[in-house]
């Protein structure tokens, strides 16, 4: 079990400090050049604090936050240990802010977690990754910046809630008329949250309705919180030992905080317990759990934290997905410690990841990820473009395109690239149809695909295309295994009534090959019955070898054997198969045999 602790913290159990970051090098011919904070531009004054409160602002023009990863801000700040989830909230009082003149949208104040104080030793920038809820691009916002490594500041990610509003500047606030508000800022899990308040309590942000130009992907969280979904690491790219929270002000803008106001909740996971311990998953889970079976995760944030040699125990039940769950690359595990997920009560009570009938997909970038036991069903069914995955016991059903599908998406990416060396075993891939008709497969390994991959004990039927497809377009493939897979009813679809109805796919119950390359694959006590199409094709390859398989009561040829290319080397080997129409072949009776009769349903 994972166990935390917790504690609530004030202004007085930390040390505060000021700064104004600002770049340490300054290149150009500008009067800037010279306006260096630390000798004397008049901006360190208002960084000030006294009984009860803290000062900063900046003077008119001065100052920026910047989506490239630098600032130019004043700040109070102080620090936490980096692996604790934090809720930072604060009282208050804006003075000043856009008061004179046009805005630049660069200009802001407010609550800020960032993951380093300390400028870039290379570039002399203050690059962070940094999250922020307060006033900015004119109005009130919630916004940041991720993507900043310790050897990569080449590519920041900027995120804000609101786009630009030039009509409607919500913030013109001076001194004549100071407002207040209450800011929460926080990490929990796999999400940062902000929530803005006026001094009547009233919410001030929301992830319903973002401003056209805003950043999508943020949604509500507890307590109408607006939350954003970040990568686990995101705010340890800089500094891994410390997390860096407080207050800015940035162009032209002045607030005070009133420190008696200041709440800093703490939550520390003991992390020897999290590396060693399985993570739960639940429909009903979120990226604020803490992954127990008490406070479980949703899928994706078990995936984003789980460890080499972890497990992801993936409750039972109907996960509805809005968006791709991905597995990065990045979040490969080992050879010796692999990460897995597995839903140990399938098939009696599976775990069904459901897309609603979006072209997202469980899509498996990574490698060395053993997945067990999952339903995937009105997608795009499982991408797999990782190397030494193993998919077991895994479902694919009305998906809309292929049910299990493995290749890397560019076909002009280096070859060394390509997923190579993944087993899918005991897997099913039934009634997958794409709008054409002509390109879901069962299961596919094909386009762009390395070598040693392998189908073992599989089940294909009732898909629009192929059962079977390893496809060649202009670059050879690698050898493809399969092994005790069954193809049957491929390019037919199964309607409402239970009839069948033939698809305009092609129907093959196995295809393997494609543009007359020659490519080993290989089938070895495979059976291919029913489909619209040929059972076994060779697809213009010249080389086809099956042993021990069985071919009947197909639609083309049983077994169709054929190449191009005038200089192509023939190699044909058929040994111990069997090719025989079967005249008591029932297609409904097979279907119930092999699939159950609540698929007639």
């Amino acid at each position: 079990m994972i166990s935390r602790t917790e504690e609530i913290k004030t202004y007085q159990d930390f040390k505060w400090q000021s700064l104004l970051l600002w770049p340490l090098r300054f290149t150009g011919t500008s009067a800037d050049r010279d306006q260096k904070p630390e000798t004397g531009s008049g901006l360190r004054r208002e960084l000030e604090q006294s009984e009860g409160e803290l000062r900063l602002g900046m003077k008119a023009g001065a100052g920026k936050i910047s989506d490239a990863g630098y600032d130019q801000v004043a700040c109070w700040y102080t620090r936490i240990p980096a692996d604790s989830d934090v809720e930072f909230t604060a009282r208050i009082r804006v003075d000043a802010f856009l008061k004179d003149g046009a805005a630049t949208y660069q200009e802001g104040f407010g609550l800020f977690l960032r993951d380093t104080m300390d400028n870039d030793p290379e570039t002399g920038y203050p690059y962070a990754n940094m999250a922020a809820a307060g006033g900015y691009y004119g109005g009130f916002n919630f916004f940041g910046r991720t993507g900043i490594r310790p050897d990569d500041i080449e590519d920041p990610q900027g995120f804000y809630l609101n786009g630009k509003k030039p009509q409607d500047e919500l913030l013109r606030i001076c001194e004549d008329d100071p407002r207040y508000f209450r800011i929460t800022i926080a990490r929990k899990g796999a999400c940062v949250l902000a929530d803005i308040r006026d001094d009547q309590g009233a919410p001030l942000l929301s992830a319903e309705s973002p401003v056209p130009g805003g950043t999508p992907g943020f949604f509500t969280g507890p307590d109408g919180a607006c939350c954003l979904r970040v990568l686990p690491e995101t705010f340890s790219g800089r500094d891994r030992k410390y997390l860096y929270l407080g207050f800015l002000c940035s162009g032209g803008g002045r607030i005070t905080v009133e420190t008696d106001s200041i709440r800093i909740l703490l939550s520390r996971r003991k992390s020897q317990l999290l590396r060693s311990s399985e993570l739960v998953a639940a429909p009903s889970g979120s990226c604020f759990g803490d992954g127990t079976a008490a406070s479980p995760y949703d899928l994706q944030t078990a995936i984003d934290l789980c460890r080499a040699g972890q497990e992801i125990r993936v409750l039972p039940g109907h996960y509805e997905l809005t968006s791709a769950l991905v597995i990065r690359r990045e979040q490969s595990g080992t050879a010796d410690a692999p990460k897995r997920i597995r839903c140990r009560t399938a098939p009696e009570k599976p775990a069904i990841l459901d897309f609603l009938g979006t072209s997202h997909a469980l899509e498996i970038l990574a490698d060395h990820w053993e997945i067990d036991g999952l339903t995937v069903t009105r997608g795009f069914g499982f991408c797999i473009q990782g190397s030494h995955d193993k998919i077991r016991n895994c479902v694919a059903r009305d998906n809309l395109e292929t049910g299990f599908l493995i290749r890397h998406p560019d076909i002009r990416a280096d070859r060394a690239d390509w997923p190579s060396d993944d087993l899918v075993e005991d897997c099913i891939s039934v009634c997958n149809c794409d709008d054409s008709e002509h390109n879901a497969d069962g299961f596919a390994c094909k386009v762009a695909a390395g070598d040693g991959n392998r189908f073992v004990r599989c089940l294909s039927a009732l898909n629009s295309d192929d059962g079977f497809d390893l496809f060649a377009k202009n670059r050879r493939i690698g050898a493809v295994r399969l092994e005790g897979c069954i193809s049957c009813l491929n390019g037919y679809r199964l309607e409402a009534d239970g009839a069948l109805r033939k698809t305009a796919g092609n129907g093959n119950g196995f295809k393997l090959g494609g543009s007359g390359l020659a490519i080993a694959h290989s089938a070895t006590d495979c059976e291919a019955f029913g489909n619209k199409g040929a059972g076994f094709t060779s697809n213009s390859n010249p080389h086809l070898a099956l042993s021990g398989c069985r071919s009947g009561n197909n639609g083309g040829r049983n077994i169709n054997y054929y190449f191009t290319g005038a200089n192509a080397a023939v190699s044909k080997t058929i040994d111990n198969t069997t090719v025989q129409d079967d005249p008591d072949f029932d297609p409904v009776t097979w279907i119930k045999e092999h699939l159950g009769e609540g698929i007639l349903k």
